[in-house]
């Protein structure tokens, strides 16, 4: 392990935002991690993990520990049986590298969470999910290494208590934990899922059957392209917010007020609760789709409000002010609290 200091963060993550950490280093190998766990231990230093840099805002302030770069890579499979493969990928993968190397493959199961930003070592954290589809789904193992006890173990998916954008994972008491390797099990001759309304209205008159997973896949691609800014272009950490759940009430509530307004219902800890896309609200109820804060540097995207956007030279304090208003609108028109779905580092 090399360690650096007085590294920018801000090239490393997909919001062009964020200031100085005090130590950085890449993680490549596992013998890197316990390097990295003695020396944390010898100074008493803080650290976060950065993977892909989307889901994350990073304070201009920069961070006061250790910034350690998840690149552990490797991408291998193994039969379980005719039908059923394991997909195993490091940590440090680009996850749509993975979904692109599942689908070559003729692999059913990742092709829904095409072109999602980030690493395969943040997927679990998140609990990604997409058009019909969350990782928690498909996921058979997770590898972990607890930088506390110096010691690498394997969780099974139940383990991992995934809910709606959310696992073991974000626990306080984990912070200690790093993702280093998942497994994944996917179908030789599975079917596509194009239940989702936008995948719907894209194969309608067709069945599933008769889809390939590559027409899922380009699918997907496309309908997100027009939605969601290109994070090689513009900054942006990707969805900013939650979607809420509310309880059938408050839903019928808001229902009566704007007919207009969708809601799914599922099943939230034994409870039976209605999850409304915050994107159909910002945009019909708060008039918030493309709107800009401060000076015109930070803003909603102008196609998915839920997205807030970095147009160029935005800060940390702008965005969680732009935050701050969205929420607060939300909040002042619906009584709904949303929740960010961005981590904040050195905030």
């Amino acid at each position: 392990m090399t360690l650096e200091s007085n590294i920018e963060l801000k090239p490393f993550t997909t919001f062009q935002i964020g200031g100085p950490a005090y130590y950085f280093c890449r993680i490549k190998f596992i013998q890197d991690l316990q390097e990295a766990a003695a020396f944390l231990k010898k100074s008493k230093q803080r650290f976060f993990l950065l993977g892909g840099g989307s889901n994350i805002l990073v304070s201009d302030k920069g961070f006061n520990g250790l910034a350690m770069k998840m690149e552990i890579r490797g991408i291998k499979t193994r039969d379980i049986d005719d039908h059923t493969v394991e997909l195993i990928a490091g940590a440090g993968e680009n996850w749509d590298t993975v979904v692109a190397f599942a689908v070559s493959k003729g692999l059913y199961g990742l092709e829904n969470l095409s072109a999602i930003p980030g690493s395969v070592g943040a997927a679990p954290v998140q609990n990604i999910g997409a058009y019909g589809t969350e990782i928690k789904d498909v996921i058979s193992f997770v590898e972990v290494f607890d930088m506390k006890e110096e010691k690498l173990f394997t969780m099974s998916v139940e383990q991992c208590h995934f809910q709606y954008r959310d696992s073991i994972f974000k626990l306080p008491e984990k912070k200690d934990w790093v993702i280093v390797k998942v497994g994944f099990l996917l179908q030789r001759n599975g079917r596509v899922n194009i239940g989702y309304k936008d995948l719907k209205e894209r194969f309608k008159d067709r069945y599933s059957k008769d889809v390939s997973l590559k027409e899922v896949r380009d699918a997907v691609i496309d309908i997100r392209s027009k939605k969601l800014p290109d994070v090689a272009k513009v900054g942006t950490a990707g969805s900013f917010f939650k979607n809420p759940f509310v309880s059938k009430e408050h839903y019928e509530t808001l229902h009566e007020k704007w007919p207009g307004m969708p809601g799914f219902m599922e099943m939230v800890e034994g409870k039976e609760m209605v999850k409304l896309p915050l994107a159909w609200i910002l945009d019909h109820i708060c008039d918030l789709k493309g709107w800009k804060h401060s000076f015109g540097r930070v803003g909603s995207y102008e196609n998915q409000p839920i997205v807030l956007v970095n147009y160029g030279g935005g800060t940390s304090d702008e965005v969680e002010s732009a935050a701050r208003h969205v929420i607060d609108e939300v909040k002042k028109k619906t009584d709904i609290t949303v929740e960010w779905e961005v981590q904040a580092v050195g905030l």
